[in-house]
């Protein structure tokens, strides 16, 4: 009987894998007819989205896959399976640069480190093998902070005014009503009492941008959660 429900516990993950492996495939055929222009993206301002509404959720669906499917093609536990894997591996890893998505980079990347390490194909780890990871970890931050400055500032931008809100309502909490207009005071506190902060430099590309598009302004990262506010 313990046989029995562990083999259909392998059998339901591996329906799971087949699933979100399938529907990979599909949403990287999408986005490669899309970064072909042979169909529409679902935003004016991307050329891939697949059927999301930007390229930055897009990419976390599909980098999120890389290390199942990674996991697939090592292990090789189902012959349907594997070479399911291998195809979503060889259609999604080039498609990943085209999206711009470093969070959804880090998460395929590091993911699939996970998976290799968990499976024992590198050696065990060592000093040398932490610091030069941490080495490699601080060059890819610097690399990817140099493809889209901007956005890294203004991440930075919004989650110190994030930490700056929720210092002032530590105890009491400010509200799910509130929220947006504690950021808001926030990001106007920071901007008058920093006159000459490098986030500045962000503002005068504010008026070519449509201000009613978050998704837009989210992707630059400006000032969104004040923008939403004024």
């Amino acid at each position: 009987m313990k046989r029995k429900i562990c083999f259909d516990r392998i059998c339901l993950i591996q329906v799971i894998l087949f699933a979100l492996v399938a529907f990979g495939i599909v949403e990287c055929l999408l986005g490669w007819e899309q970064l072909l222009g042979l169909k529409k993206s679902g935003h004016s301002f991307y050329p891939v989205t697949g059927t999301f509404y930007n390229p930055g959720p897009y990419c976390g669906f599909l980098a999120v896959i890389i290390p199942m499917a990674l996991d697939s093609v090592l292990e090789k536990r189902n012959p349907a399976l594997y070479w399911l894997s291998c195809a979503y591996l060889l259609i999604s890893i080039p498609l990943l640069p085209a999206l711009m998505g470093r969070t959804g980079w880090i998460a395929a990347l590091f993911g699939s480190l996970y998976v290799v390490c968990a499976l024992k194909r590198i050696p065990c780890v060592t000093f040398k093998h932490i610091v030069l990871s941490a080495i490699g970890f601080i060059l890819l931050a610097g690399i990817f902070v140099y493809i889209k400055p901007s956005s890294a500032l203004g991440r930075l931008l919004i989650w110190r005014n994030g930490l700056t809100a929720f210092k002032n309502n530590f105890l009491s909490g400010a509200g799910w009503d509130n929220v947006a207009g504690e950021l808001g005071t926030a990001q106007e506190e920071y901007f008058t009492t920093h006159t000459q902060t490098v986030f500045l430099r962000l503002l005068p590309a504010l008026p070519n941008m449509p201000s009613t598009n978050s998704c837009r302004l989210e992707s630059h990262s400006v000032s969104l959660g004040c923008l939403r506010l004024y």
